[in-house]
């Protein structure tokens, strides 16, 4: 089995952290956190399945950066739905800069530049070894998949499922398989994240509330769908 974006990932990943560094456009931090997420799910693939080594500090490098962008891209989408909410966002504009340094600190050119010949390192290997099996690592995905037999009951295990999704999704993405189900999930509970997020800083807000649930009901009509899809590409 080989990773056939694995390439397109490291290509998108140099060019999107440029691009951050030099002005953090909401729509680039984002890609570049769905491109980190991305390449850290094929790392996990590759340390699972004992293929190409990828060093500890590397790993540690895109964990730091995706928590961080992760923290800012929170902040510019709860702006953005203050204004849709017409709340008053003075409050969060600290928290944004706060955000934004923090980034800034992760995004120097010395950084990016060590990080991206360490990507251009391991795909070099990749070269060499451009086979894999993965069928360990996907069996790890469906037994944690298997413990969901009903859709979470708290926020606490929503996050924890939306999570998994998520993975699962860049796993299977990672292997080219189709995830159109999975997205359509994952979609409807990162907008409930979103709501969720965005109610902690405006906790009188009842239409936040409302809409946060709906999109969790939303949520729950695809939960059998998404959750029987997934174990099938999985097994």
């Amino acid at each position: 089995m080989v990773i056939p974006g694995f390439e397109e990932q490291i290509e998108k990943f140099k060019s999107l952290a440029r691009k951050v560094a030099k002005g953090q456009k909401r729509s680039d931090v984002h890609d570049l956190r769905v491109v980190t997420r991305r390449l850290r799910v094929i790392f996990w693939l590759m340390k699972q399945s004992k293929s190409v080594k990828i060093p500890a500090k590397t790993r540690s490098s895109l964990r730091k950066l995706g928590r961080s962008l992760g923290e800012r891209r929170q902040l510019d989408v709860a702006i953005r739905d203050a204004a849709y909410y017409k709340l008053n966002a003075a409050k969060l504009e600290p928290l944004h800069r706060e955000s934004s340094t923090a980034l800034s600190s992760f995004l120097t050119s010395k950084k990016i530049d060590k990080l991206a010949k360490e990507l251009r390192r391991i795909r070099q290997e990749l070269i060499c070894f451009s086979i894999f099996n993965f069928s360990k690592p996907m069996q790890t995905l469906l037994f944690k998949l298997n413990q969901w037999t009903a859709f979470p009951s708290n926020k606490a295990e929503l996050h924890e499922f939306r999570i998994q999704i998520k993975k699962i999704l860049y796993a299977l993405e990672a292997v080219g398989q189709p995830v159109l189900p999975l997205t359509r999930i994952k979609d409807c509970l990162g907008r409930a994240h979103d709501l969720e997020a965005l109610g902690k800083y405006f906790r009188n807000a009842r239409r936040i509330r409302t809409d946060e649930t709906q999109k969790i009901k939303g949520a729950e009509k695809l939960f059998k769908p998404a959750v029987f899809f997934a174990m099938k590409k999985l097994s």
